[in-house]
């Protein structure tokens, strides 16, 4: 299929194979759109369950124009060692469950996320880099950071953060 650019294709779930998306006539009732624009690949979702399968792979990407709240998307993908929606407009706030996904990076930087940082988040036995820069987090940093003890790469600059930078920090020996 080609495309035209500023032209935008839209196409029913239920067009899709069995299992994705409520595809295969499942009753499904949301779509896939792609608009393809001078500048970039805009991809829209409303079906949550295509957005899990197309999510549940080892990275997502950024600088994709993606918005809304990701509360529950991401719960579910058992593989996705990468979460890079960095330059996106995802908003609400972090969700706590991002501590027990299997992710090495956690790059949510230049987005709308607003709240404390998710106590979840220093439950991490994988984490390794973790980038928050340029967003409205408010609170403050907790002393549990130190559970996160393999962190390499620790970004929180330009939030609404508040209150004294925990000496827990100081026993993260692998942090640059």
């Amino acid at each position: 299929m080609s495309a035209a650019v500023g032209r935008t294709a839209t196409v029913p779930i239920e067009s899709f194979p069995s299992g994705i998306g409520g595809g295969g006539g499942g009753g499904g009732n949301g779509f896939l759109s792609l608009a393809i624009g001078a500048q970039a690949l805009l991809l829209y979702i409303s079906d949550p369950m295509l957005l899990l399968l197309l999510s549940n792979s080892n990275r997502w990407s950024s600088k994709n124009r993606f918005s809304g709240n990701i509360t529950h998307t991401f719960r579910q993908c058992s593989n996705l060692t990468d979460l890079v929606l960095a330059g996106n407009n995802p908003s609400g706030e972090i969700p706590g469950y991002v501590g027990v996904l299997p992710l090495v990076t956690l790059e949510l930087s230049q987005n709308d996320f607003h709240g404390k940082l998710p106590d979840g988040l220093w439950t991490s036995k994988t984490l390794l880099e973790i980038t928050l820069s340029n967003n409205m987090l408010t609170g403050g940093i907790s002393p549990e950071i130190a559970n996160v003890a393999w962190l390499e790469r620790l970004m929180l600059d330009n939030n609404l953060l508040e209150g004294p930078i925990p000496r827990e920090i100081g026993e993260l020996k692998n942090l640059n």
